[in-house]
């Protein structure tokens, strides 16, 4: 009892489960959460990523094969750097940051919708134990009646 969520072993009566184990229990082992949680870490690295400047490229052509100036061949060395102008940075890092944003709304949508799913069974299974707990009453107030008036019936 009290929030731990075991399947009851064979024979033996179902435990009570607590609305905070349950609870607990879902959160904790939820692979729509946890895939909704490693969107949120990558929309946030491509949010980190989107702000930064691009790397230079470095290039190393040559030319050994065929080659009449000897073993050594032909070599060019090439270095290049995409030069960002108009605030192009900022405005990648702000969508990119807005995608980071929708990320998390849906993190805390699917935790909202699984928390209300999980409080909606939990009190529906409530009410059926409740409903169970009558119907066994009157199955035991009618064998009761039904003893009595064999009883009186002697």
């Amino acid at each position: 009892p009290g929030g731990r969520c075991e399947p009851p072993a064979a024979g033996t009566a179902p435990p009570a489960y607590s609305l905070d184990g349950l609870v607990r229990t879902g959160l904790g082992r939820n692979p729509g959460l946890a895939q909704a949680a490693f969107a949120v870490d990558e929309a946030r690295g491509r949010a980190v990523q989107a702000g930064l400047y691009p790397n230079p490229v470095f290039q190393n052509l040559g030319d050994e094969i065929s080659d009449r100036t000897g073993p050594g061949g032909i070599w060019s060395q090439t270095v290049t750097q995409e030069v960002v102008t108009a605030d192009k940075l900022g405005l990648s890092r702000a969508a990119a940051g807005r995608e980071a944003d929708q990320a998390v709304l849906d993190l805390r949508t699917r935790r909202y919708q699984l928390l209300g799913d999980i409080r909606s069974a939990y009190f529906d299974l409530l009410a059926v134990q409740r409903r169970i707990d009558i119907l066994e009453e009157r199955v035991e107030r009618a064998e009761r009646a039904g003893q009595a008036r064999r009883r009186g019936q002697r």
